[in-house]
């Protein structure tokens, strides 16, 4: 059940989290918006394009599978069954699950804004019902893409070196 015209209240609901591109889908045993949320995420194979921040701060628990986060400074953090999660609102990153993927994630309030960043957009900020409010400009963001341009350009050279 959902209350609210995006998603305010969440009473046991199914349904994805992330957008419609995302490989994780969400239980919310209860999610209310400005408290806290309280959900089982299923993390299909793989991970969507977008990096992205958050809109709260969450503490999560890997129960089942292996989820590989990547950060756009290019290092990668690996999370495996029973470790803790500790992720603040400004984390930039995309998730890429091994395999299927179960974890527990309890989300403190909701912020009004959020970043995603994709290589064709550059960076969005979204609000409550993935609504774009526009594109981030601030000295983080830029510093932020040329680091991933960065970090992309040595990555295709270390693979091409790999090949020859």
């Amino acid at each position: 059940m959902q209350l609210g015209s995006k998603g305010q209240i969440k009473l046991l609901h199914w349904g994805k989290d992330g957008g419609p591109n995302s490989k994780v889908w969400g239980f919310w045993l209860v999610g209310i918006k400005s408290l806290f949320s309280l959900a089982l995420l299923r993390f299909d194979p793989g991970s969507r394009e977008a990096y992205h921040s958050h809109a709260f701060n969450c503490v999560s628990w890997v129960l089942r599978g292996e989820l590989h986060e990547h950060h756009m400074d290019g290092t990668v953090d690996f999370h495996c069954s029973g470790k803790r999660i500790t992720t603040k609102r400004e984390t930039f990153h995309k998730v890429y699950s091994v395999g299927r993927s179960w974890v527990l994630t309890l989300r403190g309030p909701w912020a009004k804004t959020w970043r995603e960043y994709t290589s064709e957009r550059g960076v969005v900020v979204l609000t409550h019902g993935r609504e774009e409010v526009g594109e981030c400009q601030c000295a983080e963001c830029r510093a932020r893409l040329r680091r991933e341009g960065e970090y992309w350009e040595r990555l295709t050279n270390l693979q091409h070196a790999l090949k020859e």
